[in-house]
């Protein structure tokens, strides 16, 4: 594309138009930004990640300083240019909201590729993926397998698995057994999970009980479970806590995890379980202090948010 100044405010109106126009895409955010909301489990309390089961995984918000170009139209208009036309140039969010698919998936993909804005990027990427559209296969196809970035490839593949691209749930499968990295095992839980639904839960089961993998990635296959089957993972999550036997033993950030899920649900099982699990602790003699303390302030947070 050429990059002249009427260009290059074609592009900016078109991403203000975006802004004021896109539609609710939570199921397409959600998706890549699963990873995130997992990862952090170990340092968020479980008063504030522990959310409502549908709820959204917002994107890291944007500074005023971030968004201004943006959300301003005239402050990336160069004042010594001729005013735009606004017949011919500007897309507005009306058009936007009535053009063909195809029309406005490849308007769309080439302002995309015109942004050096990452945050203008991930609004474009989110948009995209809610016009249902074969230029929008065809993009995610082209970034799955040449994109530079490897996070935007499994991104990718997500999306066209979610699709039934055999390609893509292959890569996703491949993902899943010899990934290294937590985040794309995360994405390929995300993308098979839609896939694949209840029957995907026992390899998911058997993912969080495998004692060689990483505990990040356990704790993501705990996740999926819920995900896929969250009546059998609440049942499994509750026989997981009153198995154990040494509390030595226990996985706090698996528990920590567990507690999330039945506060989510609100699943008072595990409040009665968290409750027996609390006095355990207070009498266990193969705890010190220190641990003792730790996990009794854990279950207790867990018990007073099911009893609110």
């Amino acid at each position: 594309m050429s990059d002249s100044p009427t260009a290059k405010r074609d592009a900016k109106s078109l991403i203000n138009s975006i802004l004021a126009s896109t539609p609710d895409s939570s199921s397409n955010s959600q998706q890549t930004n699963t990873a995130t909301e997992q990862n952090s489990t170990t340092s968020t309390s479980i008063s504030s990640a522990a959310a409502p089961q549908n709820k959204t995984v917002e994107k890291t918000p944007q500074t005023t300083a971030e968004t201004s170009s943006i959300s301003t139209p005239t402050a990336a208009i160069d004042n010594t240019e001729e005013p735009l036309d606004d017949s011919s140039n500007e897309i507005d969010a009306a058009q936007l909201m009535t053009d063909d698919p195809d029309t406005l998936a490849s308007d769309l993909i080439e302002v995309y590729f015109q942004s050096e804005e990452p945050e203008e990027r991930d609004l474009i990427f989110d948009r995209l993926l809610t016009i249902d559209s074969p230029i929008v296969n065809e993009f995610l196809r082209a970034m799955m397998l040449e994109d530079e970035d490897d996070f935007m490839r499994s991104t990718a593949a997500v999306a066209l698995a979610q699709n039934g691209d055999a390609d893509a749930i292959a890569k996703l499968e491949e993902d899943l057994v010899s990934a290294e990295d937590s985040v794309f095992f995360a994405n390929a839980i995300d993308g098979l999970s839609v896939v694949k639904g209840p029957e995907f839960y026992d390899t998911l089961k058997q993912m969080w009980q495998d004692p060689s993998r990483d505990a990040d990635m356990q704790r993501q296959a705990m996740f999926g479970m819920d995900k896929v089957d969250s009546l059998k993972a609440l049942d499994d999550f509750v026989t997981f806590i009153n198995q154990i036997q040494d509390l030595n033993l226990l996985a706090e950030d698996q528990l920590e995890v567990a507690i999330m899920i039945f506060t989510r649900h609100e699943y008072k099982p595990g409040l009665q379980t968290l409750q027996v699990l609390h006095q355990r602790i207070d009498k266990a003699p193969e705890l010190d202090d220190y641990a003792r303390e730790g996990l009794l302030e854990l279950v207790q947070e867990g018990i007073n948010l099911l009893i609110e």
